[in-house]
């Protein structure tokens, strides 16, 4: 049971580290005032408490950016193509679909020529294909369920990519700026706690 409970701290520990970019270190520690387990998990947990939610926030801010940035790129291939986004987005009647899909399986939809939907591709990169796909509504659920299986990932756009074209690009850029001014914000503060808690955490974690 010990066993267990320090492999817990040991992880906890690691997760600390990592976060923080702090490098393990074979330093003295005798004046490390610790011995029970009770006092390595509260210290820990302190550091947990300020720690985790700016690893959380940092994490979510990257994959926005991921995926904004990629949302621009698509953006400008619609706008290559001559796509009016508001005569896109506004269809009525029809289901519209924005997302990527893996190489390999982009190959297989000639098998589904005989299914209504009509699929644009816009990149490929990285292994994936990015597009759009047009489906009726009456269809749209049984052609969702198609690219379901082709393991097509919808991205949602925000709403402002349904307007003007060039409206959509400059929102996105704007969007692209605040995360990364937010970023820079969530990577100070760590940097802050990791100035502050360097020295002591590398004591304890030795």
């Amino acid at each position: 049971k010990d066993k267990d409970i320090y492999g817990g701290l040991i992880k906890r520990a690691s997760v600390i580290a990592s976060g923080l970019g702090i490098e393990a270190k074979d330093v003295p520690y005798d004046d490390v005032q610790m011995e029970a387990i009770h006092d390595f998990d509260m210290f820990f947990s302190d550091i947990e408490r300020e720690v985790l939610p700016i690893l959380e926030r940092k994490e979510e801010l990257d994959r926005s950016i991921a995926e904004y940035r990629q949302v621009l790129r698509q953006v400008d291939n619609l706008s290559d193509i001559n796509v009016d986004f508001k005569d896109l987005f506004g269809c009525k009647h029809v289901k519209v679909r924005f997302g990527k899909m893996p190489s390999e399986s982009y190959t297989k939809l000639e098998f589904y020529s005989d299914k209504s939907f009509i699929f644009v591709p816009l990149e490929e990169k990285d292994g994936y294909v990015w597009g759009v796909y047009f489906s009726s509504f009456e269809e749209s659920v049984q052609v969702d369920d198609i690219f379901t299986s082709l393991d097509f990932e919808r991205v949602h756009l925000p709403n402002f990519v349904r307007g003007d074209g060039e409206v959509a690009t400059a929102e996105l850029n704007r969007c692209l700026k605040e995360f990364d001014s937010s970023l820079k914000t969530e990577s100070e503060q760590l940097n802050e706690i990791k100035m502050r808690i360097q020295d002591e955490f590398i004591k304890v974690r030795s």
